[in-house]
């Protein structure tokens, strides 16, 4: 009987060793309009997902707003695969703020965000220029109540 036990145990132990960690196990991820920003990989899944369904714009919302000068570096990177797979970056001001009519004016206002977007060298994934094909990016910007010029949202539109 005790070898029937021993037997089973290690039949039981080998095919515990066989089965694929929780992490490897892919997840489909539901496209959606509107996702929101998070700095961790998810975020990136969500994205890929929702930017590869045929929606013609998806949305990325803020729990905190951000400045301008300080995109995350998760963000840089699909705003560049953006512009490196044929796209545009738009920038929308505030409502009811004085636009300069240069552009090199614009990104005066916008300090050093927009240059670091554009000169972003880091290879990106692949998944990130394939789902960024295609689309264009729109970052509107807002003032906070106390002055603060802080982006708003990022759409990724068709």
């Amino acid at each position: 009987m005790n070898i029937l036990k021993l037997l089973s145990i290690g039949v039981l132990a080998f095919l515990s060793a066989c089965a694929a960690p929780p992490n490897s196990v892919k997840v489909d991820v539901a496209p959606k309009a509107t996702v929101t920003f998070i700095d961790v990989a998810n975020f990136d899944g969500e994205l890929a997902a929702s930017l590869n369904a045929p929606l013609d714009s998806v949305e990325v919302l803020f729990y905190e707003k951000i400045s301008p000068n300080k995109m995350p570096e998760r963000l840089q990177k699909w705003i560049s695969a953006i512009e490196r797979s044929g796209g545009t970056v738009k920038i929308n001001t505030p409502p009811n703020e004085p636009t300069p009519r240069s552009p090199l004016a614009l990104l005066g206002l916008l300090g050093s965000a927009y240059t670091t977007i554009k000169s972003f060298v880091d290879a990106q994934p692949a998944s990130y220029l394939s789902s960024a094909k295609g689309r264009n990016a729109v970052i509107s910007l807002a003032r906070s109540p106390n002055g603060d010029l802080l982006v708003e949202k990022i759409g990724f539109v068709k």
